[in-house]
């Protein structure tokens, strides 16, 4: 997941369930340093995890639609995200970690989805007109996917021709 990060993990704010233990954390911290106020933390805190709860009961529901569904995000600190939505991260647009993207990387990237969604539809527009099983469709579009992968960006070594 992530990035390595020599100072801890600055990202686990992506996944909200993580969200309720750093309050949790934090409230006893706050109590031990400032024993006075131990009380007032206390009760914040127990506030803040009811109303954090029911907006987590509020989200599970309205994620479920999403999972399996592939995305591409920016940075691979994104993870921890789709790991919670349930989204199958395709790719990034960082070829490395901190890494800005090169033109041709970002044109590699789109080129390849517009080739397998492009393949899709034929082949989809293929079963339609033929009356081809679903099956047949999808073996059809991974070739063609194949064949214009290896012609554009993968078979000339990485490169776009």
């Amino acid at each position: 997941m992530g990035d390595i990060h020599a100072q801890g993990n600055p990202h686990i704010q992506l996944d909200p369930r993580n969200i309720a233990a750093v309050a949790k954390a934090l409230s006893s911290r706050f109590a031990t340093i400032d024993p006075a106020n131990a009380t007032y933390y206390q009760s914040r805190a127990t506030d803040f995890q009811a109303r954090w709860s029911s907006a987590m009961a509020r989200w599970d529901r309205l994620r479920a639609p999403l999972k399996g569904a592939q995305v591409v995000v920016i940075h691979k600190d994104q993870a921890y995200l789709c790991r919670w939505l349930g989204l199958e991260q395709a790719a990034t647009t960082e070829p490395k970690p901190v890494v800005p993207p090169s033109a041709g990387y970002l044109a590699e990237l789109v080129l390849g989805y517009a080739l397998a969604f492009a393949s899709y539809l034929v082949g989809l527009a293929a079963s339609v007109v033929t009356d081809l099983p679903s099956s047949a469709v999808i073996v059809w579009a991974m070739a063609v996917l194949g064949i214009l992968w290896h012609l554009t960006a993968r078979g000339n070594g990485g490169q776009l021709r």
